[in-house]
């Protein structure tokens, strides 16, 4: 599903911090608490974005450089990246 409405603060600035520190476009999934309160305007309380590890494939450990648990992003924001597995 794509939105045309603007992401809000909060996450509006952790994902620019993420996607300038990126050397080339990458494409992820979101789900999870972030996801539901962006798409159906269902306040969720949470401090993470939820992705699917197989949608951002070898930009996984990268991504998670960036922004997962430690990492400087998230140390700095109290908010961080979170990737699931799918499982078959």
């Amino acid at each position: 599903m794509e939105l045309n409405r603007p992401i809000p603060e909060p996450w509006r600035s952790f994902l620019t911090e993420i996607d300038g520190s990126l050397s080339k476009g990458v494409s992820f999934h979101c789900f999870g608490g972030f996801a539901i309160d962006h798409l159906f305007g269902l306040p969720r309380t949470t401090s993470d974005v939820d992705v699917m590890s197989g949608v951002v494939g070898s930009h996984h450990k990268m991504l998670l450089a960036i922004a997962g648990k430690n990492s400087q992003l998230h140390k700095s924001t109290g908010y961080i990246l979170i990737s699931s597995e799918l499982s078959p």
